[in-house]
């Protein structure tokens, strides 16, 4: 009996599909511990190639834009919690960002920062880190000028 296959690795966007199987289900993987080893899984219909080929041709992402697990991104790989993302779109949506409500909003510490913030992030990150504020205090206690030492002559 001849071997036969789903006659699709050479589609442009099948390196895209092969990585995300991996990630979620190949143990060997280098990022499988942060995918797969946390739970993350691929949709049913996207195990098969030909369906996950298929919503990128219809999404025809530009060039340079990435896969992205959006909403949620500790949800499955599948079309509703999918979307081809810049890589600035894609820092905004990681697990290890930290968010702040401010004014009954929800923001990510960085866009607060961007927004409100009377120091920059490095200063109101250093706050946080090695001074004990709070996200917000942080963001808008503003910066005190230090006084300057003079030069022994």
């Amino acid at each position: 009996m001849k071997n036969t296959t789903h006659g699709l690795s050479k589609h442009r966007f099948y390196p895209r599909w092969r990585d995300m199987m991996n990630r979620c289900y190949s143990p060997n993987n280098k990022h499988y511990r942060d995918y797969g080893g946390r739970g993350v899984v691929v949709c049913k219909e996207w195990r098969q190639p030909a369906a996950f080929l298929a919503w990128c041709e219809e999404e025809s992402p530009a060039a340079g834009l990435s896969l992205d697990r959006h909403p949620d991104p500790n949800g499955p790989y599948c079309a509703s919690n999918c979307r081809f993302a810049t890589p600035g779109q894609q820092n905004r949506n990681m697990r290890s960002n930290v968010w702040v409500e401010h004014n009954g909003t929800l923001l990510i510490f960085k866009d607060f920062i961007e927004l409100y913030g009377a120091v920059s992030y490095d200063v109101a990150k250093r706050r946080v880190r090695l001074h004990g504020f709070g996200l917000i205090e942080a963001g808008l206690t503003p910066s005190h000028g230090r006084p300057r030492c003079e030069r022994s002559r």
